[in-house]
This record gives C-alpha cells, sequence and structure tokens, in this order.
C-alpha cells in the first residue's frame, strides 16, 4: 500500500488500481483500516491533490472534529476533481 502515482499517470485509474489492491489483500486476511487507507491516498497522489483532499477533509470536520471522510467517497472526490482539472487543461491547449 506505499504506491505513489507515477508523474503524469492518470489518477483515476491509479486510485482504481489502489482500491483493488486493497481488496485482493482483504481477500488475503490482511486488513487495512479506513485511517491506514486514507492515508496511503493522501500519501500517493500528486501534491496539488493532496492539498485538495486534505482541504476536503478540514471542510467536512468543521461541524465534527471526529469526522473522516470514507476512503472510497474521497477517492470519488479526488477523481472528480482530477477529471475537472484534466479537462480545463485540454480546453486550454486546444
Amino acid at each position: 500500500m506505499e504506491s505513489q502515482c507515477p508523474q503524469g499517470e492518470n489518477i483515476r485509474r491509479f486510485l482504481t488500481d489502489l482500491g483493488t489492491r486493497r481488496e485482493e489483500l482483504s481477500m488475503s486476511d490482511v486488513t487495512i483500516t479506513n485511517a491506514d487507507y486514507r492515508s496511503t491516498i493522501l500519501s500517493s497522489i500528486p501534491p496539488w491533490l493532496k492539498s485538495y483532499a486534505t482541504n476536503l477533509q478540514v471542510s467536512a470536520s468543521v461541524r465534527d472534529l471526529m469526522y473522516e471522510i470514507e476512503p472510497d467517497i474521497l477517492i470519488h472526490m479526488i477523481s472528480e476533481e482530477y477529471d475537472q482539472v484534466m479537462r480545463e487543461k485540454s480546453m486550454q491547449s486546444g
């Protein structure tokens, strides 16, 4: 789970593969807590997306300091942000 998304790699695909690896480990009786999985997600993505994801967590915990975004929701939100940024870059260069 110490993966790092290679520069230029599709983040959505990378995070999907990361989830698949977590499921494979789970089937082998290796337990990865949500906290560990969130940490892996954040440490494996580029800094600009890590900043975005960290801000999501901070915003979500305003009402409840103990609230932690579920990893699957975090992955979805990071993937959506990545897709949006890629669309904007595509429109600027095209």
